[in-house]
């Protein structure tokens, strides 16, 4: 199997409202909402997917790109990750799983002197609407969303 049918249906461009949960930043429960764009292109032998996305924080342009490798057997999925804002210098390397077509990839990060922390990128896409979740993991487990985008064409 290569990419999930989910992904390979979701292929094009596709629009809507990004919403930035920064309570894990100042400690509060602000939320910053702005548009969204959302594109979706495959290889020849849909083996893979570069997905792009762009949004703005504070009124500035951001952007993201993942790539989604599928797998040659089984449900297991592999990517990496960047995003202008959230990565900044880095490349997220990512792991993960498709269930019922939602792809869950998940990867970590260095936070000073603490251990890692872990991120996970969830993508929920059907016929008419595409949702891009993302969950930040401090290094004792403990999940907040960060990121919930949802796309319609």
């Amino acid at each position: 199997m290569a990419l999930t049918e989910s992904i390979i249906k979701a292929v094009g461009s596709w629009h809507g409202k990004s919403k930035l949960h920064q309570s894990w930043l100042e400690g509060d429960q602000k939320i910053q909402e702005c548009d969204s764009e959302f594109h979706i292109d495959l290889s020849e032998k849909n083996d893979y997917a570069l997905i792009t996305y762009r949004w703005a924080y504070d009124g500035k342009p951001e952007e993201g790109a993942l790539m989604l490798m599928g797998a040659s057997k089984g449900d297991k999925h592999t990517g990496s990750w960047a995003d202008t804002w959230h990565m900044n210098s880095a490349i997220m390397k990512l792991s993960g799983y498709q269930e019922e077509g939602v792809v869950k990839l998940t990867g970590s990060y260095a936070v000073g002197d603490s251990p890692d922390w872990g991120w996970r990128i969830e993508l929920y896409p059907t016929a008419d609407k595409l949702t891009m979740k993302m969950f930040n993991i401090t290094h004792t487990g403990e999940e907040v969303w960060a990121v919930e985008a949802v796309y319609t064409r």
